[in-house]
């Protein structure tokens, strides 16, 4: 799946609008302990699918670009974790359909920050663990496909 299939499958899939925060990355959190207690940020605010903010959150949320290291990207394992815990909270799990939305939206979001990656250093071809570049060189369009 390229990003234009997966652009494509987001807009035909099947999921409840709502509104949510679109730039997941623990630098926009606060904790106390290991308990969430603020997310800001909140200029990234959007309305969209239910599946591809939940995506995209799951694609990053541990994700903190103002480190010097490489971002700790969440492992397809991590990221299918995160959504478990999500439909726990939710009270229902995602159907087969909405799972197909997800993983196209992980593709869509993992695909978008390759190209800013490639764009800050178009000649490099050793793409550093936890990057973008590598988890769409080591996983494509996998990441959430179930």
């Amino acid at each position: 799946m390229d990003s234009a299939e997966a652009r494509e499958i987001i807009a035909r899939g099947v999921s409840e609008i709502v509104i949510g925060h679109a730039d997941w990355s623990t630098q926009n959190c606060r904790f106390v302990g290991e308990t969430l207690s603020v997310v800001y940020d909140w200029d990234s605010i959007t309305q969209d699918k239910e599946t591809t903010i939940v995506a995209q959150a799951a694609t990053t949320f541990p994700m903190n670009w103002l480190l010097p290291e490489p971002p700790m990207a969440p492992s397809p394992g991590e990221a299918r974790a995160f959504i478990a815990e999500y439909e726990a909270v939710r009270g229902a799990p995602f159907t087969g359909a909405e799972w197909d939305g997800m993983a196209a939206a992980a593709t869509y979001a993992i695909a978008y920050g390759a190209r800013l990656e490639h764009s800050l250093h178009p000649n490099v071809n050793d793409f550093p663990v936890g990057g973008s570049r590598a988890r769409l060189a080591d996983y494509g369009h996998d990441f959430l496909r179930r």
